[in-house]
C-alpha cells in the first residue's frame, strides 16, 4: 500500500501513454485514471515529443516496438527535452537485450504484454514510489541549483534586469512560456512589471510607474500559491490593472482558457514581489515546483534589496567624494590665505631692506662718500636676488594644476624648503635634508604634493615656535623591492600624542588655537589620490614623524591604469 508521500505524489502525477495500438491506450488510460493519475494518450511517438515540449509530464509509459520512432529512442529524446521525466516500458517482445537497453535508458519499470490490470497498477505505483524517494533525496541537488541561482542574481546590477532574468529562469525551469513578475518597494514607491508571451524568444515588456504605499499594500495582498482560471480571474492581476492601464495591456500575452498560478513574497523591509505564470495544462506544476519557486522568489527579493542598498551606497559615496573635493578646495583657499599673508610679510621685509639701503646710498652720495655707495648697491642686488629666489620657489609651490606628470620628488622638496626657509617662523629652524639620489622621477600631481609637504612642514614650524634650536628632517628613500618612494618628515618638537594618531586623518583634528582642522584630512586625501599611505608617530624622547609611502610609477599609461584601479577600489 502506498505511503502518504506516494499518494500525494500520485494525485499530482501526469502520465503520457504512447502505443500504436488504440486498445492498449484505452485499457491503460481507464485503469490509471481510476487510480487518480492525470492521463494523456497518443499513438504517434512524434506527437508525444511535441506534447513533452509544450507540457510537463512526470512519466512516459511507452511501447518499445512502434513505427516511426521506437520506444527506446523516444525515451532518450524525451529525457533531452524534460530530464526529470520517468520512463516505464511496455513490450510483447521481451529479451535480455531489450531489458538491458531499458535499464540503460533509465527505465523505472518494465511491463510485459499482455499484462494483467493489477500488474499495470503495481508497476505504475512502484515507479511513482521510486520517483518520490528520488525527488525527496534530490534536495541537495535543488540546493546546488539555488546556490548557482543566488550567484547569478546577486551579480545583476539593476532591478529591471533582475526582474527579466528572474522571470525567464522561472519559466524555463518550469518548462513554461508565458508569465509576468511585479515588484514594489517602499523606498522608491515604484511599481515595476516585466512580462513575456514567449520566453524562448527573449522578448520582455517592462512597465514602471509610481504607486503609493496604500495601493501597493492592497494589490500585493494575495494568497500564495493560488491557481485561477485565466488571467482576468487572477486576483493580483485584477487589482493591479485598476492602478495601471499599461499593465492591463499585458493580458493579451495570456491565453484565457489556461490556468494561472500566483506566488507572492513580502519582506519585512516592505519589498513586495509577485510571480504570475500561465500553466500549459491543469496543475502543470507540482507541490515541489511551487515550494522551489517560493524560495527562488525570496532570493529575488533579497537580491532586489541588495541592489537598492547598492544604489544608496553609490549615492552616499558620490556625496562623500564631493565632500572630500570640497575639503581639498577649502584647504587650498585656506592655504592661499595663509601663504598670501606670509608672502606679503616676507616681500615687505625684502623691500624694507632695499629701501633702507637705497636711503643710505642716497645719503652717502650727497656727502660724496662714493666708496660706501658701492656697498649699498651690492646689498640691494643681494636682496633683489633673494626676492627672485623667493618668488621662483613660490611659483613652483603654488602651482595648482591637478594633472599628473613626471615629477622629481627630491627637487620638489628642495623647492618647498627654499620657499619656507626665509620665512620668519623658520628662521630659528634648521631644515636638514637627506635625499636619496637613486629615487627616480614618478607620475604625480606636483600641486597636490606641494600642498602635502607644505602642510606638514608648516605644522612642524608651529610646533617648534617656542624652541631656540628647532630641527626639521626631510629624508627620502627609494624602496626598490616595492617600487615605492618613502618620505620621512620629522621634527624635535613636543611630539604627537599617540592616542590621537588614529583620528588625525579621519576628523577635523587640530592642536592649534584657531586651527580649522582640515590640514591632515587633505594630506590623507592627497596621499590616497596617489595610491600611497601616510602615518604619524611620536619620536622618542621628543618629536613627531610623518611617514609617507608613494608608488613610483614611471610609465604614464601605467599611471592611468593605477588611477582607475584606485578609483574602483574606493567604490568597492
Amino acid at each position: 500500500m502506498p505511503n502518504k508521500v506516494d499518494e500525494k505524489f500520485a494525485q499530482s502525477s501526469r502520465i503520457l501513454i504512447v502505443d500504436d495500438e488504440q486498445i492498449i491506450l484505452n485499457i491503460a488510460s481507464d485503469v490509471l485514471k481510476s487510480e487518480g493519475y492525470k492521463i494523456e494518450t497518443t499513438q504517434d511517438p512524434r506527437e508525444a515529443l511535441e506534447k513533452i515540449k509544450s507540457e510537463k509530464y512526470d512519466f512516459l509509459l511507452t511501447d518499445i516496438k512502434m513505427p516511426h520512432i521506437d520506444g527506446m529512442t523516444l525515451a532518450k529524446e524525451a529525457q533531452k527535452i524534460s530530464p526529470d521525466i520517468g520512463t516505464i516500458f511496455m513490450t510483447g517482445y521481451a529479451s535480455l537485450d531489450t531489458a538491458k537497453e531499458a535499464i540503460k535508458a533509465g527505465a523505472y519499470d518494465y511491463i510485459m504484454k499482455p499484462f494483467e490490470l493489477s500488474e499495470l497498477r503495481k508497476g505504475i505505483a512502484k515507479a511513482v514510489a521510486k520517483k518520490a524517494k528520488l525527488e525527496e533525496s534530490s534536495g541537495g541537488h535543488d540546493l546546488n541549483r539555488l546556490s548557482d541561482l543566488m550567484e547569478v542574481l546577486y551579480n545583476v546590477g539593476d532591478r529591471d534586469s533582475l526582474l527579466k532574468l528572474s522571470l525567464g529562469l522561472a519559466l524555463l525551469n518550469c518548462n513554461l512560456e508565458i508569465g509576468l513578475i511585479a515588484a514594489w518597494d517602499e523606498r522608491s514607491e515604484k511599481l515595476e512589471v516585466a512580462a513575456t508571451s514567449n520566453v524562448k524568444d527573449g522578448d520582455f515588456e517592462v512597465i514602471s510607474q509610481l504607486l503609493n504605499a496604500e495601493a501597493a499594500e492592497e494589490c500585493f495582498n494575495v494568497s500564495s500559491p493560488a491557481r485561477n482560471k485565466g488571467v482576468k480571474e487572477n486576483p493580483f492581476f485584477a487589482k493591479i490593472i485598476r492602478q495601471s492601464a499599461e499593465v492591463e495591456k499585458l493580458s493579451e500575452f495570456f491565453k484565457e482558457s489556461y490556468q494561472t498560478i500566483t506566488i507572492a513574497v513580502k519582506s519585512q523591509k516592505k519589498f513586495y514581489i509577485v510571480l504570475l505564470l500561465q500553466e500549459n495544462g491543469e496543475d502543470t506544476l507540482n507541490e515541489r515546483d511551487l515550494k522551489l519557486l517560493s524560495i527562488v522568489l525570496s532570493l529575488i527579493s533579497l537580491a532586489a534589496e541588495n541592489i537598492a542598498l547598492y544604489e544608496e551606497s553609490k549615492t552616499a559615496l558620490s556625496e562623500l567624494e564631493k565632500l572630500h573635493d570640497d575639503i581639498v578646495n577649502l584647504e587650498k583657499v585656506a592655504a592661499k590665505g595663509v601663504m598670501s599673508a606670509e608672502i606679503g610679510h616676507e616681500l615687505n621685509n625684502f623691500l624694507n631692506i632695499v629701501r633702507s639701503n637705497f636711503e643710505m646710498m642716497t645719503y652717502r652720495a650727497k656727502i660724496k662718500n662714493l666708496s660706501e655707495v658701492a656697498k649699498y648697491i651690492d646689498s640691494i642686488n643681494m636682496s633683489l636676488d633673494q626676492m627672485t629666489k623667493f618668488t621662483t620657489g613660490l611659483a613652483d609651490a603654488a602651482n595648482l594644476r591637478t594633472e599628473k606628470k613626471m615629477v622629481n620628488l627630491n627637487a620638489l622638496l628642495e623647492d618647498i624648503a627654499a620657499f619656507l626657509s626665509p620665512q620668519k617662523r623658520f628662521r630659528n629652524i634648521d631644515i636638514a635634508k637627506k635625499l636619496d639620489n637613486s629615487l627616480p622621477n614618478m607620475m604625480a600631481d606636483s600641486s597636490q604634493l606641494s600642498q602635502l609637504f607644505y602642510n606638514i612642514l608648516n605644522n612642524a614650524s608651529q610646533a617648534l615656535h617656542e624652541q631656540n634650536e628647532g630641527i626639521i628632517r626631510v629624508i627620502t628613500r627609494f624602496d626598490k623591492e616595492n617600487r615605492e618612494a618613502v618620505i620621512e618628515l620629522s621634527d624635535n618638537g613636543p611630539g604627537f600624542p599617540p592616542e590621537l594618531a588614529e583620528k588625525a586623518f579621519t576628523s577635523r583634528f587640530t592642536t592649534k588655537p584657531g586651527g580649522h582642522g582640515f590640514g591632515l584630512i587633505v594630506c590623507s586625501k592627497v596621499v590616497n589620490n596617489h595610491g600611497g599611505k601616510i602615518k604619524v608617530e611620536k619620536v622618542e624622547p621628543h618629536g613627531t614623524r610623518f611617514m609617507i609611502t608613494l608608488p613610483v610609477i614611471s610609465d604614464p599609461k601605467a599611471g592611468e591604469k593605477a588611477d582607475r584601479q584606485n578609483f574602483a577600489q574606493i567604490r568597492v
